[in-house]
């Protein structure tokens, strides 16, 4: 994920450039459709990368609380066996 969202940037980079030559291309041209065709897809391309970066940026965060959830099981787990030692070796001990 965190590579993915290195990529981002760069992505948005570029789409800053396709934004200014689309712009471009519409200001030189007469054809109302062929206007409105470029700032449809230029429109539809912002929202698709906006989709994934808000998408990237969920994902993230659902693997970090994972990676938490996973911390403290472990961290419970070893706790209790722990503890689960410590009874056995009383138990054994008081039966002796």
């Amino acid at each position: 994920i965190t590579i993915l969202l290195s990529e981002v940037l760069p992505v948005k980079s570029k789409l800053d450039s396709v934004r200014r030559n689309g712009i471009l291309i519409s200001e030189s041209t007469n054809n109302l459709e062929e206007k409105q065709s470029i700032s449809n897809s230029i429109s539809s391309l912002e929202d698709q990368l906006n989709k994934v970066e808000s998408w990237l940026y969920e994902r993230e965060s659902q693997l970090k609380e994972a990676v938490n959830a996973l911390r403290q099981f472990l961290e419970s787990q070893k706790f209790i066996q722990s503890w689960g030692q410590r009874i056995a070796s009383y138990l054994s001990e008081d039966s002796e």
